[in-house]
C-alpha cells in the first residue's frame, strides 16, 4: 500500500502518476504534449473515470495473474448487461449504458479528486523528514459539510482520517474526525479541510500553476 505510506511522493505513490505524471508539480517524465493540454482535458476526463477504473482492474488482474478474479469480473457483462440488451430495444439499452457510465464516472471522479490533488507534494527526501502521521495529514484534504457531504462522498470527505485510520469503518470516520482535528490543533499540526466548492477551486488553481 505505497499510497497509504508515501502519499503524494511521486517516486513512491503510483496514484498521483496519472497521465505520465502530468498532474504533479515536477511532472517527471511528462511529455510536452501532455503538459500543454492537461488543463484542457482534465475536467472533461472526469466523465470517463468509470470505464478507466474497469480497464485498470482488468489490467491489474492480468499483471498479477489473478485469473479467477478476472473471470468473475468478466461475468458482469453477460449477467448484468446481457438481459438488458436482449430484452430492450438497442437504442434504449445503449442510452442506459452511456447514461450510467457518465453519471457513475462523474460521481466517482469528483469525489476522488478532492482527496489529494492540490495538496502538498513531497520528494522522497523531504517526506522522510516528516513523521508518517504528518505526511498523511499534509498530503490529504478532508471536506466540510456534515452528514450530507459524508453520504454524498461515501466517506471520501474524511480523507485525512481514512489515511490515519484506514481500517476504521466509514460510519465512524466523522467521530474520528473530531478527535483528529482537536489533536492537530492541540499540537499545532496543519489540518487541511475545505468545502467541496473550495476544493474544486483549489484543484483548478493548482492545475493552472502546474
Amino acid at each position: 500500500m505505497n499510497h497509504h505510506t508515501w502519499c503524494n511522493v511521486p517516486d513512491k505513490d503510483e496514484d498521483i502518476l496519472a497521465m505520465d505524471g502530468a498532474f504533479t508539480k515536477n511532472q517527471k517524465g511528462c511529455s510536452p504534449f501532455l503538459r500543454s493540454i492537461k488543463y484542457l482535458i482534465f475536467w472533461g476526463a472526469m466523465f470517463f473515470m468509470y470505464p478507466a477504473f474497469i480497464a485498470q482492474s482488468y489490467s491489474f488482474a492480468v499483471r498479477k495473474k489473478k485469473y479467477g478474479e478476472l473471470a468473475m469480473m468478466l461475468l458482469h457483462w453477460p449477467i448484468i448487461w446481457g438481459p438488458i440488451f436482449y430484452f430492450m430495444p438497442f437504442a434504449s439499452a445503449i442510452t442506459i449504458f452511456i447514461t450510467l457510465y457518465i453519471v457513475l464516472s462523474g460521481w466517482l471522479a469528483f469525489g476522488f479528486i478532492t482527496n489529494h490533488l492540490g495538496c502538498e507534494v513531497f520528494e522522497k527526501e523531504e517526506s522522510e523528514s516528516l513523521s508518517w502521521m504528518e505526511l498523511q495529514m499534509r498530503t490529504s484534504r478532508s471536506l466540510i459539510g456534515g452528514k450530507f457531504v459524508h453520504w454524498f462522498y461515501g466517506g471520501l470527505n474524511t480523507q485525512i482520517e481514512h489515511h490515519l485510520f484506514p481500517k476504521a469503518p466509514r460510519f465512524n470516520l466523522l467521530k474520528v474526525q473530531e478527535m483528529t482535528r482537536d489533536f492537530a490543533k492541540k499540537h499545532n499540526i496543519a489540518y487541511f479541510e475545505a468545502t467541496p466548492i473550495q476544493a474544486y477551486v483549489q484543484i483548478n488553481n493548482v492545475l493552472k500553476e502546474y
